[in-house]
């Protein structure tokens, strides 16, 4: 998860266009094998423990409500810069549970990319946000 992560991170901070777009295909390349590992063991149900949701699915529905800022700050659409069809098909399924959907409420993703704008801003201007 880590590289998922670094990834992510130099996607949303890296000033230099070179950088961000090798960032984008390293992201790209942890969700493949990603869905490698869910077709794995997944047994071809909806969640990676099959057909009952489990600890990886939540631990790993909480980084879903981040794609939308990498969307918008790599200018890109992950899903269809990538070969995750299983991937995909498992982010809709696990959003659309009633534990992950009540979880995540508070994530608004819409919300996510505005505050992060107005974070980003403030710190190109060198003021400090206040807690």
């Amino acid at each position: 998860m880590v590289q998922f992560y670094d990834a992510g991170s130099k996607i949303l901070w890296s000033a230099v266009t070179e950088e961000r777009e090798q960032a984008k295909k390293d992201f790209v390349e942890v969700l493949e094998t990603l869905d490698g590992a869910f077709r794995s063991v997944s047994k071809g149900g909806m969640y990676f423990g099959g057909n009952d949701i489990g600890f990886v699915d939540v631990a790993l529905a909480s980084f879903l409500c981040h794609f939308k800022c990498y969307e918008a700050f790599g200018e890109f659409k992950i899903w269809e810069s990538s070969e995750c069809p299983c991937l995909s098909k498992w982010a809709e399924n696990v959003l659309e549970h009633s534990s992950v959907k009540e979880a995540l409420a508070i994530a608004d993703p819409e919300k996510l990319v505005e505050a992060f704008q107005l974070y980003k801003k403030n710190l190109d201007a060198g003021s400090k946000l206040e807690p």
